[in-house]
């Protein structure tokens, strides 16, 4: 038996011990990664009983959270991240070993160096991995975590258009590549909220008369290319919202936009809270989504559960997730956008209908199933470990 392996006499006398990473979750305000882990939390202690959870995380709990059954445990690690990943390096193998974690999931694209129990990651996409970003943490994964994640038992993976990135990048077994996909909040939905007509109104848009677009900085999320389709659809072109961008981002966009003779057109908008999004979804003719590339593209299912129609990329995990309820255009080509948007925007029918497709497409993404088929790898890899006392697969 290795070191990795926990030792099935000890293990006869209470149930398998599960180690999750927490922390995007347990941030003041958690993103999409922090809304992953939320959810699959919340499938856990609704569908699991054979197995006892730990969460580590480096913060208070979140004051929203709702309480947790007396299988999960909270470990809060104090040792501050951020600098060079100390917490992850030094202080989380230390815990695993001593709370007798039989397998720790990192749900955040890393894993320890060193690691004291087998392993699974979700490993989101490999963007960091071939080059993206800059910072210390991007190049702390470029540095430690090929060698980290190929040592975990699986990988699990949101997309089979990733799948196939991790097998080339990392050379990780295909075989032992889970595609696990994410699902969309039940609040994304086509049915209006109270407010909604404000969200509108501050922003100066007319119910099914605009365009909605979440875009960030950078060359992959293709914000410019976007911004040079809409010039080609001069002297027509449609009220169009992009939001999202961070502050360090926002003015030089909005340069932009003044720069192509846009301002009356184009607002640029910074982050949006999840009320203002859903609002803006769902009042919108249409749901512009020009990123090159994506390891799932969550806002695609949500736009359309919000009854949206969808244009999106023909590459990567797009056509995956969208199937047949988008439009398509090749994102390094502003005509190509240009004339899908001016496709959408000249025929009711057609956004009618792919509103319509896209809303039954979006019942197949549900964080009941991401966190069931999670579950599912746990109890395949302590099987393999020989745990006794885990349900059947």
């Amino acid at each position: 038996m290795t070191s990795a392996e926990p030792d099935p006499v000890a293990l006869s006398a209470r149930r398998p011990r599960v180690g999750i990473d927490v922390r995007q979750y347990y941030r003041p305000m958690p993103r999409g990664m922090g809304q992953y882990i939320r959810r699959l939390i919340e499938g856990y202690a609704l569908a699991c009983n054979d197995l006892e959870f730990v969460l580590y995380h480096e913060r208070e709990a979140p004051s929203g959270r709702p309480p947790l059954p007396g299988r999960f445990r909270e470990e809060r690690l104090r040792m501050k991240g951020a600098r060079f990943e100390l917490w992850e390096r030094l202080r989380l193998p230390f815990a695993l070993r001593a709370h007798g974690i039989d397998l720790y999931h990192g749900t955040g694209n890393t894993l320890p160096p060193r690691q004291p129990c087998a392993t699974v990651v979700t490993l989101h996409d490999t963007l960091v991995l071939e080059g993206e970003g800059e910072d210390h943490h991007a190049r702390y994964v470029r540095r430690s975590m090929p060698a980290a994640l190929r040592r975990a038992r699986r990988i699990l993976t949101d997309s089979f258009a990733s799948a196939r990135d991790i097998e080339r990048v990392l050379g990780y077994p295909a075989e032992r590549i889970r595609v696990v996909p994410l699902g969309v909040d039940e609040d994304f939905s086509p049915r209006a909220e109270a407010g909604d007509e404000d969200v509108l109104a501050r922003f100066g848009l007319v119910p099914d008369q605009y365009l909605f677009a979440l875009g960030a900085s950078g060359e992959r999320k293709n914000s410019a290319g976007l911004l040079e389709a809409l010039k080609l659809l001069k002297p027509s072109v449609p009220r169009t919202l992009i939001a999202g961008f961070q502050p360090s981002a926002l003015e030089e966009f909005r340069s932009r936009v003044a720069a192509a003779g846009l301002e009356r057109e184009v607002a640029v908008e910074g982050y949006l809270d999840d009320r203002e999004v859903r609002a803006l979804y769902r009042h919108a003719a249409g749901y512009v989504f020009a990123s090159k590339r994506e390891g799932f593209g969550l806002p695609v299912v949500e736009a359309m559960a919000s009854g949206t129609a969808v244009l999106c990329a023909d590459r990567s995990s797009m056509p995956e997730i969208a199937g047949g309820a988008a439009l398509y255009f090749d994102p390094g080509d502003p005509r190509s956008i240009a004339e899908v948007v001016r496709r959408l925007l000249g025929s009711t029918s057609l956004r009618r209908e792919l509103a319509r497709e896209g809303l039954a497409r979006a019942k197949n993404f549900r964080w009941e199933r991401t966190a069931r088929e999670t579950l599912r790898i746990y109890r395949e890899v302590l099987g393999e470990l020989g745990c006794p006392g885990v349900d059947p697969i």
